[in-house]
């Protein structure tokens, strides 16, 4: 019996497992902890904070295992903030890290940044003195090869002194505050300034050595579809098997329907969006 003499529902089923095992690879991979010799800078995206507009949102700022990052944040339309977190993970220069600089660019006809700041729990954990701090949210100038929508969040912090030495391992570094526009759409959190100084009495400052990672963050409408006529407000798998079972369809209701991505057509991408937004509930 060959693929396309299997029963339809077989087809899709495996479809759905295809599906749901690459979409779980592609997250490990993506949050894989760098090794103990390797720097890297990278955010997550807390799901339903429960804390308000604080750095609490993001979980212990000077943990023992950092978290994994993510590689996307999933956002509705119009809908709530999201926390954006900036962790640095495995820090192994020797003297400690005494500085940091956070400088990402976004197009604002994606997401907007409400609030940026700096957390200041890891890099002062070794009782070094804070010399001061700054954020900022600006449009971002003289980028010829950006929309000319594009903004950025600037954050920096310094201590004063050389001893006693900087913190190593893993700590939270910034935190942001996203809005989603009011369209669907995609843009990456793209690294333009972005780096740690070791405690150094070396002018200019070195830097440490560190992987950068650019997640993205994509605006589109939830994928709840399903009592049909009268969704129950939450993605579950029933909403999963209705998008696969209209894969590649051609009617145009139903395209407007499951496109989540709007490119015109119901693909793979629109079945990973509803995979990724598994088990979340969609704003009112």
């Amino acid at each position: 019996m060959t693929l396309t003499e299997l029963p339809a529902t077989l087809r899709r089923a495996g479809l759905v497992g295809a599906v749901v095992a690459l979409a779980a690879l592609s997250l490990v991979l993506g949050s894989r902890p760098a090794g103990a010799s390797h720097t890297e800078i990278y955010f997550t995206f807390p799901v339903d904070p429960a804390n308000g507009h604080s750095a609490a949102d993001c979980g212990n700022p000077n943990p023992t295992t950092p978290p994994p990052a993510h590689d996307r944040a999933i956002l509705v339309p119009g809908g709530p903030q999201r926390i954006a977190c900036l962790w640095v993970a495995n820090v192994d220069d020797q003297l400690g890290a005494a500085s940091l600089q956070v400088d990402v660019a976004f197009d604002t006809d994606v997401v907007s940044a409400v609030s940026a700041a700096e957390s200041t729990a890891w890099l002062l954990s070794t009782g070094r003195q804070l010399f001061a701090c700054n954020s900022a949210i600006e449009e971002l100038v003289g980028d010829p090869l950006g929309p000319p929508n594009r903004w950025h969040v600037d954050v920096g912090c310094t201590t004063s002194e050389t001893n006693p030495l900087g913190p190593q391992g893993s700590g939270l570094l910034a935190t942001i505050w996203l809005q989603p526009g009011p369209l669907p759409g995609v843009t990456p959190l793209a690294h333009i300034n972005t780096y740690l100084n070791p405690v150094s009495a070396v002018f200019p400052l070195p830097e440490i050595p560190a992987q950068l990672r650019t997640p993205a963050v994509v605006v589109t409408r939830c994928a709840d579809f399903m009592p049909p006529g009268d969704p129950d407000g939450w993605v579950t798998i029933s909403d999963i098997f209705a998008i696969v079972q209209n894969f590649g369809t051609t009617d145009p209701a139903l395209i407007a329907l499951y496109d989540l991505n709007g490119d015109g057509a119901v693909v793979i991408n629109d079945i990973l969006i509803v995979v990724w937004q598994f088990g979340t509930m969609c704003p009112v």
